[in-house]
């Protein structure tokens, strides 16, 4: 009786034996998985740290770059700025060129125009000038005509003078001529009557 409880138990304890052999097997098991999940999950957590300095590293990279660029860009911003103000007083002068330029091309015209006038009223000055010269040698030349025809009347009207003088001086003397003709041919004939009478 005692054999088959004794061959009962041995065999009760292989199987808990082949049992519990079989749990660590598989507790074994499980237990590489866990240490190979977990040497993953370390290996990935590594992983992960590194990719974290990483872009810890490139996000600082990337925030210098970032810090750099905005300050090139404030740089940019302060000349655009300057650039602005240059480019307003450029065109401020431009346009007080233009105007100075419109103004001057104004007066320019203005002083042409002017010029042209003057030129004109000049031509127009000469042409009178001119006219005038040529009516002051016609009117001189019959100034002189007309005084070398006054001086040849006033010859003449000498000369008719001193022939009028002569003539009356000749008429006189004819009258004082004649009237002693007449004394002389009354005196005649008174002797001619007398010598008459005495015939």
């Amino acid at each position: 009786m005692k054999r088959p409880r004794r061959a009962s138990a041995v065999q009760e304890v292989t199987d808990l034996a082949r049992e519990l052999t079989s749990d660590l097997s598989r507790a074994a098991d499980a237990n590489a998985r866990l240490k190979s999940d977990l040497d993953d999950a370390l290996a990935a957590l590594r992983k992960a740290a590194d990719e974290s300095r990483e872009q810890r590293a490139e996000a600082q990279q990337l925030s210098a770059e970032l810090e750099k660029r905005a300050n090139a860009a404030r740089d940019l911003l302060a000349d655009a700025e300057l650039l602005e103000a240059e480019r307003d007083g450029a065109l401020a002068q431009c346009a007080r060129l233009t105007r100075e330029l419109r103004e001057e091309k104004n007066k320019s015209s203005m002083a042409a125009e002017a010029t042209s006038k003057a030129r004109s009223e000049a031509n127009e000055a000469r042409n009178a000038a001119a006219r005038l010269s040529a009516q002051l040698s016609e009117r001189t030349r019959e100034r002189d005509e007309a005084r070398a025809e006054m001086l040849a009347a006033r010859a003449d009207r000498d000369r008719l003078a001193e022939e009028l003088l002569a003539a009356n001086v000749e008429v006189e003397e004819a009258a004082k001529s004649r009237s002693a003709l007449e004394e002389i041919h009354q005196a005649l004939a008174e002797a001619r009557a007398r010598i008459a009478g005495l015939r």
